[in-house]
């Protein structure tokens, strides 16, 4: 296997354990940037661990610098989905003073029974 073989299966599979929750990011404790990390989702052995770190170290900065980029998308796309809920929430908050008692009665039961 040539090298940039053994670099793309490293991505690829540094990327799928990023995606799958295995890695996540975390500041690095030296305060430079990011590094990944190893969350709840990962494997308990330290076998396993060991032999996953061999296969993806070769492409360990560039997991980090393209789990970072998907990291900052994801938080992008999270934040304007946010804005838009919250706007429409507000708009049929509006809507409900202009309600009838027996509208708002109803609509009250709905967001009620959705925060259960």
């Amino acid at each position: 296997m040539s090298i940039a073989e053994a670099l793309a299966r490293a991505l690829m599979e540094g990327m799928e354990l990023f995606a799958r929750g295995v890695f996540r990011l975390l500041a690095s404790a030296a305060g430079r940037g990011q590094e990944l990390t190893w969350s709840d989702a990962a494997p308990s052995d330290a076998g396993e661990r060991k032999a996953i770190l061999e296969r993806v170290r070769p492409a360990g900065k560039m997991i980090i610098r393209l789990a970072q980029t998907v990291d900052d998308t994801v938080q992008i796309l999270l934040a304007r989905q946010r804005k838009a809920l919250a706007e429409d929430a507000d708009f049929v908050l509006g809507l409900r003073e202009d309600w009838d008692p027996e509208k708002r009665d109803r609509l009250e039961g709905i967001r009620t029974v959705g925060q259960r």
